[in-house]
């Protein structure tokens, strides 16, 4: 009887049960889940637990998930599974895609105002879409997966290392990432992120990205793809030897979450041997907690289950479950009346209006999780953004270490590296042993000369045939990297450049279609260039320079007026004619020069002498100074007047003979000319000391050089020739020049086809050639008969050209550092470039005469002292009026009225004196005094 009454009260418990059950109100959460993943079946195992355990605690609702699957080679079978989670009435979706997925998932959803959490998206600008309003994301983005990587970096002192990554979003943010960091810790001027290449997920275009990697000689490698991608990649890359001893691979997330994509069976649970020694980044989750060990224990009591199965982002898919139904707990006890979404994609422009109250209500609950403590940012983040570092070995990838954005990199423990190797891979390597490189090279002097032996005639590819400043350094190179090496003649004999179609010829062209693997002499840096080769650490600069044969000394008659140009001959004798007709109008208008003065005196004079000149001017019709009688010849010469000691005569005598620094008998009395007179002898003293300095500099000159100071000027002149050789650095340099000026050089030049031709033209005469001053200083070295003009362009920094992505680079580099501080390549400068030709610069001289420009200072300085002469003049007529009202007999006239009088009697003076009179005019004598303002009486008692 007893046992019948237990049997009853189960029967009675599990009835209570189902009544509490169907009480409760169902909520549908939605799973995306890839037919691709090993991991779909984990993921539907594990939510499956969570959702007995949500169900077992929550109070207000049961939990139902809803899977959904689809082929992640199609993008839009995404949203598609989205849509179908929808239809289905989920209140919510779980996505374990990754982030191009969940990006595609996530349009679907938000304008249907459904929350999704993702568990594996790192994209970090999901968050800034016009569809993040609705997203949670459980992983920390990738920018934060970037720090960690460089933490490792960092801490290991690869300074150096490159990307291979996938085309897809996971593979540029994470590159983007990278890119970002080494700006930022780039103070330190050591970080450098080599190369950065993004492959397609296709065997052919990852084994042409592996071959670049290859020949690069860079063994510090992140990839960045998922686990997939990565399988492939790692198995092609162990076949070149790139997964052998002393190289670093790095994985990311997608990788160390899916491990098990790696296993070539996916039945077994044996790793490939070469997987040993990776080290990869991961979200970190905490096996330490209450949470994670019952549920450890629950899962593995399953059939079929796996330790491996339990990584950060199966772990994240149960907190997600538990996050979800803990918030729609809160949210109906809070709001009873919340509603279940009842939208579907066909109506996309429907929106649940719960959906956002949701979302908030997600963001503001933590959780304790099985992975760990979950908290939501206001952004829809999780908070803790630390992640472990793993490595694989063991057959699995096992913590060594954590890295937060707090600490960094912290608790690195012992790391295996690829190879089975203990100890860190150095950050360069510093040895070219075994390898045979293939050296493009041209002779000229002094970089390379070809011995001239009978056993090296046809033989040019031997390194002993050659010798000069380059085939030295390359003999060091190879000795100290243990490397033997060849020269190649390019077919052109060119250093290189475009030709016509585009392609380059020359040394470049060689490296471009694989004939040689580098230059073996030094090579001019230009950005053309550097677009298609790259280039070794420079270890010398130049400066480009013109050069012409100057012309020697010769007899020149006219020598003398070398000193300055025609045109400013010109214009001084312009100047000593307008002087002149300016010093004698000075003369004659001021009341204080000696003409002035005494017409004035002859105008107002009443004595009886001075009314007869007037009256036999006036009736002669001649000027007052023609008014003379003289009874014999010899008074009439020795006569003097002085109002005619300043004509125009007197006046040209005066000034030309102050230009040759001479005297003359007659000088001006009145204030304005003496100021003028001293302007000029001022000018003259300026012009006499530059013409002496001129013309004594040419008549003691060797060797005159040339009237040009930059080569700008050659379009502008007739004189010379000029021209460049064809495809040289200087070429590229003039025509891709920021002034113009020096495009226009190279267009109106001459384009010559060898450095040989080039200086055949300058020994000749009359031609400019431009090129690199080195190369010009050696050719030249012997001669002092040449003359060299500036550019000014900045020099140009030489150094070996090597193939893009080459394994020499970084050797080549470190070698060329140690070269230059140990002064090796100044020895060799001073052996192959050094002359002992002493020219004397103090007999080369430029025959440039003084031009108007260079001279356009002292003429207007004449222009203002003219200037000057005149105010004065106005100056001395306004203190001679003046005058006038305080002489005695005069005090009624006004300064107006005195002022008036003399302009009239000027007036008079100019048309009967300077000018002849018509007989129907009137005469000076018709300005009687008291017309001019004086009566009889002041004039009988006025003085001439």
């Amino acid at each position: 009887r007893i046992q019948i009454l237990f049997e009853v009260m189960d029967i009675l418990l599990i009835f209570i049960g189902l009544f509490t059950s169907i009480s409760l109100e169902t909520i549908k959460i939605g799973l995306i889940l890839s037919s691709d993943s090993p991991y779909s079946e984990t993921f539907k195992e594990i939510t499956s637990l969570a959702q007995q355990a949500a169900n077992e605690e929550l109070t207000t609702n049961n939990i139902e998930i809803v899977n959904e699957s689809f082929d992640e080679k199609y993008m839009i079978s995404s949203s598609e599974a989205a849509c179908k989670l929808v239809d289905k009435g989920v209140i919510a979706v779980i996505s374990t895609t990754d982030s191009t997925s969940t990006k595609s998932e996530s349009e679907t959803l938000a304008r249907l105002h459904i929350p999704m959490v993702s568990v594996a998206a790192s994209d970090p600008f999901l968050h800034s879409s016009s569809n993040s309003d609705f997203i949670i994301t459980l992983s920390p983005s990738d920018m934060f997966q970037s720090k960690a990587i460089f933490g490792i970096i960092r801490n290991y002192e690869w300074y150096e290392f490159s990307i291979l990554a996938s085309s897809d979003t996971y593979g540029i943010n994470g590159v983007l990432g990278l890119l970002h960091l080494q700006y930022l810790v780039n103070s330190e001027s050591k970080y450098k992120i080599k190369q950065a290449q993004y492959f397609n997920s296709n065997e052919e275009d990852i084994v042409k990205h592996l071959d670049i990697l290859e020949k690069s000689l860079e063994h510090i490698i992140v990839l960045h793809c998922s686990a997939s991608d990565a399988k492939l990649v790692l198995k092609i890359a162990e076949k070149k030897g790139l997964l052998n001893k002393g190289y670093v691979w790095i994985v990311t997330d997608a990788v160390v979450n899916n491990v098990r994509a790696l296993l070539e069976n996916p039945d077994s649970e044996g790793y490939l041997s070469y997987y040993d020694g990776l080290i990869g980044t991961v979200p970190t989750h905490s096996t330490i907690t209450d949470q994670y060990k019952q549920f450890k224990d629950v899962y593995l009591n399953k059939s079929n289950a796996k330790y491996s199965d339990l990584n950060a982002n199966t772990l994240k898919a149960y907190d997600a479950v538990t996050l979800i139904g803990t918030a729609v707990d809160k949210l109906k006890k809070e709001n009873p009346a919340f509603l279940n979404p009842n939208v579907n994609c066909k109506s996309p422009t429907v929106a649940w209006d719960g959906g956002k109250e949701l979302y908030d209500k997600l963001k503001s609950t933590p959780i304790q999780g099985v992975s760990n403590d979950v908290t939501i940012n206001d952004n829809g983040e999780i908070a803790n953004k630390d992640f472990d570092i793993v490595n694989f070995k063991n057959n699995g990838f096992q913590r060594v270490g954590t890295w937060s954005a707090e600490n960094g990199l912290k608790d690195l423990e012992t790391v295996l590296f690829l190879g089975g190797q203990a100890n860190s891979p150095p950050a360069f390597i510093n040895k070219l042993s075994g390898r045979h490189i293939k050296m493009s090279i041209v002779a000229e002097a002094p970089l390379a000369y070809k011995n001239q032996s009978e056993e090296c005639q046809s033989q040019y590819s031997k390194p002993e045939c050659w010798y000069g400043f380059c085939p030295e350094i390359n003999a060091k190179l190879a000795e100290e990297l243990n490397f033997t090496y060849e020269y190649v003649e390019p077919a052109d004999n060119k250093y290189g450049g475009r030709n016509a179609s585009g392609d380059w010829n020359g040394m470049i062209g060689d490296i471009l279609s694989g004939v040689s693997d580098m230059t073996g002499t030094a090579l001019a840096i230009n950005i053309e260039r550097s677009q298609v080769i790259s280039f070794s650490f420079p270890f010398t600069e130049d400066t480009s320079k013109a050069i012409v044969l100057g012309s020697t000394e010769s007899q020149n008659h006219f020598f003398f007026l070398n000193a300055f140009r025609p045109g400013v001959w010109l214009l001084i004798i312009l100047i000593i004619f307008l002087l002149t007709i300016i010093m004698n109008f000075l003369n004659k208008m001021s009341p204080y020069g000696k003409y002035g003065n005494k017409m004035y005196a002859l105008q107002t004079c009443c004595c009886d002498k001075c009314k007869r000149v007037r009256l036999m001017k006036d009736t002669k019709d001649s000027s007052s100074l023609q008014v003379r009688n003289f009874s014999c010849k010899v008074e009439k010469v020795q006569h003097t007047d002085y109002m005619d000691t300043l004509s125009l005569y007197n006046s040209l005598w005066l000034i030309a003979s102050g230009f040759v620094c001479q005297g003359s008998e007659s000088s001006p009395k009145c204030p304005s000319a003496r100021f003028l007179l001293w302007a000029w002898w001022f000018f003259v003293m300026i012009i006499v000391s530059m013409y002496t300095a001129n013309i004594t500099a040419f008549l003691t000159l060797k060797r005159v050089g040339v009237s040009i100071n930059t080569v700008k000027e050659l379009p502008s002149q007739s004189r010379y020739r000029w021209g460049v050789i064809k495809d040289r650095n200087i070429q590229s340099r003039l025509l891709n020049h920021v002034d113009k000026d020096f495009k226009n050089v190279v267009e109106k030049g001459d384009e010559l086809d060898n450095l040989e031709s080039a200086i055949d033209e300058v020994k000749r005469g009359g031609f400019v050639f431009i090129d690199e001053g080195s190369v010009l200083d050696y050719n030249f070295k012997d001669s002092c008969e040449y003359i060299t003009i500036d550019t000014n362009i900045e020099s140009n920094e030489w150094a070996y050209g090597i193939a893009n992505y080459s394994p020499y680079t970084n050797v080549v580099n470190m070698k060329f550092l140690e070269f230059k501080e140990k002064e090796f390549f100044n020895q060799l400068k001073i052996k192959w470039y050094q002359t002992d030709k002493q020219c004397d610069s103090s007999q080369v001289g430029n025959d440039t005469p003084f031009d108007i420009k260079t001279l356009s200072g002292l003429f207007y300085l004449m222009a203002m002292a003219v200037g000057v002469s005149l105010v004065l003049l106005v100056g001395e007529t306004l203190h001679a009026s003046y005058k006038d009202t305080t002489e005695s007999g005069k005090g009624g006239t006004s300064m107006a009225k005195a002022l008036w009088d003399r302009l009239a009697y000027k007036r008079t003076d100019i048309q009967t004196e300077w000018g002849k009179k018509n007989k129907s005019e009137k005469h000076i004598s018709t300005v009687t005094p008291h017309k001019a303002g004086y009566d009889n009486k002041t004039m009988e008692g006025s003085h001439v």
